[in-house]
């Protein structure tokens, strides 16, 4: 058995109350993290395609 399995619930509840300031804040911005990164890599990808749409539309509408 593992100690986390051998441990009673009394004890998690401690660890919890001991350590409560810390491991919310990081278990949130370790889910937050990679989404955030995510979106603002497909808004970086789609900020440059659409200039690129504009830009070529507008070079072809000169002529």
């Amino acid at each position: 058995m593992t100690e986390l399995s051998r441990r009673s619930p009394t004890s998690l509840t401690v660890w919890w109350s001991q350590n409560r300031s810390w491991a919310a804040p990081a278990g949130c911005l370790a889910l937050l993290l990679p989404a955030l990164s995510i979106a603002g890599c497909a808004g970086t990808l789609l900020t440059f395609l659409f200039g690129a749409i504009k830009l070529g539309t507008s070079l072809r509408n000169r002529e």
